[in-house]
């Protein structure tokens, strides 16, 4: 049975792009994740966006994630909470995939989503599927993975999972 690949490519509503390309690798975690909770926030989207030239989303999600591998970044717990903002249309579709591929990117003391996308078995190869993987690729200044034209319905572009640990070994 072919799976369907959802994939969720986020902006984060904490800061404007060119704030986020400036942001050092430290900052950035890049993990292999199952879903674990998921809930509405009672904290407005102001309590994050301290920036009162960010948008503001519909809702702010507080999310629970068992952590699997880390590709790049320091994080050594076996699970992690996220904040991500949703549009009145709905929880994105990485609440009920797993393992999911998360970039986050660290602002004060919270984690927030800044790229999410599932893995995808073709032919007996793992791909993470998507042609934005890495938050910090907004101005050329730091290499983009190596993508590569899948070509299918599941996964039309993407990276070999096993290529996208070596280009995230780079970070670390």
């Amino acid at each position: 049975m072919k799976n369907t690949i959802l994939l969720t490519i986020l902006a984060i509503a904490f800061s404007s792009m060119n704030t986020l390309a400036e942001k050092s690798v430290d900052e950035l975690l890049v993990i292999l994740a199952y879903p674990k909770e998921a809930k509405i926030s009672d904290k407005s989207c102001s309590f994050f966006l301290k920036n009162k030239n960010s948008v503001c989303m519909d809702g702010v999600v507080e999310l629970l994630y068992e952590v699997g591998e880390v590709l790049t970044g320091n994080y050594s717990e076996k699970e992690i909470d996220i904040i991500d903002f949703v549009h009145h249309s709905g929880f994105p579709g990485y609440l009920s995939e797993f393992p999911v591929y998360l970039a986050l990117i660290k602002k004060d003391e919270h984690y927030f989503l800044g790229q999410a996308a599932r893995l995808e078995s073709i032919n007996e190869i793992e791909w993470v599927c998507g042609d934005d993987l890495n938050p910090l690729v907004l101005d050329n200044s730091v290499k983009a993975p190596p993508y590569v034209n899948v070509g299918i319905d599941e996964c039309f572009k993407g990276v070999e999972f096993l290529e996208l640990k070596k280009y995230f070994k780079e970070f670390k």
